[in-house]
C-alpha cells in the first residue's frame, strides 16, 4: 500500500524505459487493447511486479495513450481496493506533479464511488489537505456524481450550502469551456484574480463606460516685453 502511493507521488517523474524494465510480464498496451479496462489493466500490471512499480505502470499507461487523469484514477482505485485510506490517498494524489486540484480531487472522487468510499469522505479529505471547499466540491462534481449527490456530501462534510452550490456551477462550467469559472486554480468564489467590475467594467456591465474627456485649455500667447510694443 504504501509502495504504491509511494509510486502515484513518482508517477511523473519516471519515463517509458524504465516502465519496461519494471513492470515484469505485463503488457499494458496489450492488455488494454484486448478489451482490459484502464482499472483491470493497472491492477494486473501492479501485480505482476508485486505492488512496488506503480510510477512505472502510470509511465507505462501514458505511453499507451492513457491520459493522466485516468490513469490517476486507475491507480486510486488499486489503492482503495487494497485498504488505502483516503487521506493518504489524497495527499498522494495531490502531490502529483502538474495536476490541479480540482483534477486531483475528481480522480479520487470517481475511484472512490467505485469501490464504495463515501464521497463526503473525499471532500472532508480534500479540505484537510488543504484545498478551498468550492474546489473540493468542484472536482467532486467532475467526477461524474450527480449534483444532489455532491450537495449531500459536500453538506456533510461541513461544506456551506452556497459553496456547495457554486462548486458544482464551477464544475459544469468548466466543462462548458469556461476558463474563469469560479473556484478554477485554486481560487475563491467569483474571483479570478481581478475583484468584481475590474478590467474598466462595474459588476453587471458587457461594455466598457464611456471615457471621460476633459475639454482642452487654449495655451495663452507669450507676453510681449516694454521694448517691443509699439
Amino acid at each position: 500500500m504504501r509502495k504504491l502511493l509511494t509510486g502515484i507521488l513518482l508517477a511523473a517523474a519516471f519515463t517509458t524505459a524504465s516502465a519496461e524494465d519494471a513492470v515484469n510480464g505485463s503488457d499494458i498496451a496489450a492488455n488494454l487493447a484486448s478489451g482490459m479496462s484502464v482499472q483491470e489493466a493497472y491492477a494486473a500490471a501492479s501485480a505482476a511486479c508485486g505492488g512496488g512499480c506503480d510510477a512505472d505502470i502510470m509511465a507505462q499507461m501514458q505511453a499507451a495513450g492513457v491520459s493522466v487523469a485516468d490513469a490517476m484514477t486507475a491507480a486510486a482505485s488499486v489503492a482503495f481496493a487494497s485498504g488505502a485510506d483516503v487521506n493518504a490517498v489524497m495527499a498522494a494524489t495531490l502531490s502529483v506533479e502538474g495536476v490541479s486540484q480540482a483534477d486531483a480531487v475528481a480522480a479520487v472522487s470517481s475511484a472512490a464511488t467505485a469501490n464504495g468510499v463515501s464521497l463526503s469522505s473525499v471532500i472532508s479529505a480534500a479540505s484537510a489537505a488543504g484545498v478551498p471547499s468550492i474546489v473540493a466540491v468542484q472536482g467532486a462534481s467532475a467526477s461524474g456524481a450527480d449534483a444532489a449527490t455532491v450537495t449531500a456530501a459536500a453538506l456533510a462534510s461541513g461544506v456551506s450550502p452556497d459553496v456547495a452550490s457554486a462548486g458544482i456551477a464551477s464544475a459544469a462550467a468548466t466543462a462548458a469551456g469556461n476558463p474563469n469559472a469560479p473556484g478554477q486554480n485554486g481560487t475563491a468564489p467569483g474571483l479570478a484574480g481581478n475583484t468584481p467590475g475590474q478590467n474598466g467594467t462595474a459588476p453587471g456591465q458587457t461594455t466598457n463606460p464611456t471615457p471621460i474627456v476633459l475639454p482642452t485649455v487654449p495655451t495663452p500667447p507669450p507676453a510681449i516685453s516694454p521694448a517691443n510694443r509699439g
